[in-house]
């Protein structure tokens, strides 16, 4: 059953965003507990790892889900203040600390420095759309921007980029897909490479038959080719199966 703090903040989120754009400054916060030692600013990522909320600390995590903020415009949470509990902002707008080159509109994940966010260099995970742009001289200096937090699998603008990046680090593409979208991929390959050595082996049998048909006294050689064939059409579909199997472990 559905909390009544849920129900709230999703109402209140409702009025923070309209179509997917906000409409008014500031965003919704949900009190929550910290699981780290060090004191908490604001504009720090956060996810949801392990049963616990931390700060992010991989690059394209998978478990975002807001960033903090200790003056939101509305907080509903049956925490509340006190008890250790930090402002997380999961809708809205929030400001929001970065490194390196951030243009309006990019989309924001996480970094391997705690709670800091970077924009998108490929397919992966983010917090949400940078409303404003960060252009320090140094890559790892830290800045802070707007940034509108819609938690979501995203990529690139630059579709070229996006095909560069596929073909230069495929496992990259792989490993920040959902993994939803990882079993749906595995399964597609899989059915595809069963499809392939169906068709292939459906037509070795017809070749073999036919040739047999026209010279039986190659026999042999006919069986031996038919052989080979197959085997080549096995191997495609075990290589098949193993691809998908990478997929998922990956």
């Amino acid at each position: 059953m559905i909390s009544l703090d849920k129900m709230l903040l999703w109402v209140a989120a409702g009025l923070v965003f309209l179509h997917g754009h906000p409409v008014m400054a500031g965003g919704v916060a949900e009190y929550i507990v910290i699981d780290t030692p060090e004191e908490i600013a604001d504009g720090l990522i956060v996810e949801f790892l392990n049963g616990a909320y931390v700060l992010s600390t991989t690059p394209y995590s998978q478990s975002l889900i807001g960033v903090t903020d200790r003056n939101p415009r509305a907080a509903v949470s049956s925490i509340g203040k006190g008890s250790g509990s930090v402002p997380l902002i999961t809708a809205g707008t929030v400001s929001v600390q970065v490194r390196g080159l951030v243009e309006v509109g990019d989309f924001i994940t996480s970094s391997d420095t705690p709670g800091i966010g970077q924009a998108i260099t490929q397919p992966g995970f983010t917090i949400g759309r940078a409303l404003e742009g960060f252009a320090p001289d140094d890559a790892d200096t830290l800045g802070s921007i707007k940034l509108s937090v819609n938690p979501t699998f995203a990529w690139p603008d630059d579709v070229k980029f996006n095909l560069r990046a596929t073909f230069q680090d495929p496992q990259a593409v792989l490993v920040s897909l959902p993994r939803p979208l990882r079993y749906i991929v595995s399964v597609i390959v899989a059915l595809l490479s069963l499809l392939s050595g169906w068709v292939l082996y459906t037509r070795i049998t017809l070749v073999t038959v036919s040739a047999l048909g026209r010279n039986p006294l190659a026999k042999n050689h006919i069986y031996a080719l038919a052989g080979v064939q197959t085997a080549v059409t096995l191997g495609l579909v075990f290589g098949g199966f193993f691809l998908a199997y990478i997929i998922l472990v990956l």
